[in-house]
């Protein structure tokens, strides 16, 4: 490791992190379109989402806003789940390429085609099952231990979480199974590279765990420490090409 390696930054070291999966073969342009297109769609429809998810409640609840940035803010969780959720089959065919010998394999990569759209399907599945049936039982049934103690009211932050979080367990429960076919054959992970990967899977699930539940205000700290530290590169990026 060289001198200027140790001054690299975690942004630097993002980027070279994403160069070695960029030398085997991974489209990351294709996966960034992709996503920023459905989080755009997402952001736009993110009104009426969840307006329709009220409409399907068994009784009115009425949403309470307790910061000028919360409605903006619960938009903007809506979209970046429900792209990130229906980026994840690209992602998956994308890295499952570092499975597959350099050589063309037919075979292989119809197979992992497959599982990206068994991945989509479930997505699919989850969304309408948890939206028809299992919110509106779990709001029922939370909701019912009111026993006239108080209105029926909640932070729109706190049921827009509520629902994304239910809608991502009934992902991993549906999942389990193929999940369970995949690691038998060996056709993602073995148990060498689970255990390897605890501390990335620690970190983002860290950072989605933030993004969907802590309040707004937690976040509004992170977000102005990223807005002067992202001003620091933009200066440090002028002083290295000063021509």
């Amino acid at each position: 490791m060289s001198l200027k390696d140790n001054e690299k930054d975690f942004i630097d070291r993002f980027f070279d992190y994403c160069d070695t999966y960029k030398e085997s073969g991974i489209r990351f342009f294709a996966i960034i379109i992709c996503f920023f297109l459905l989080f755009v769609i997402g952001l736009f429809y993110a009104p009426s989402a969840i307006r329709l998810c009220a409409q399907l409640l068994p009784f009115k609840i009425d949403f309470i806003a307790l910061s000028p940035l919360e409605i903006l803010y619960n938009y903007f969780k809506v979209a970046l789940v429900s792209s990130l959720l229906l980026t994840l089959p690209l992602i998956l065919y994308q890295f499952a390429k570092l499975r597959i010998e350099k050589e063309k394999n037919v075979e292989a990569k119809t197979d992992h085609l497959i599982y990206a759209l068994v991945l989509l399907i479930v997505t699919l599945l989850s969304t309408f099952l948890t939206y028809k049936y299992i919110f509106p039982a779990e709001i029922m049934f939370l909701f019912g231990l009111n026993f006239s103690v108080a209105i029926f009211a909640s932070s729109l932050s706190a049921i827009v979480s509520a629902f994304i979080y239910t809608l991502l367990l009934v992902i991993m429960l549906i999942l389990l199974p193929f999940m369970r076919y995949l690691i038998k054959n060996s056709k993602f992970f073995n148990y060498s590279e689970m255990t390897n990967f605890k501390k990335p899977v620690m970190l983002y699930s860290a950072i989605l765990t933030a993004v969907i539940a802590l309040p707004l205000e937690l976040l509004l700290l992170g977000l102005v420490f990223l807005t002067f530290y992202g001003w620091y590169k933009i200066l440090v990026h002028y002083s290295m090409k000063r021509d």
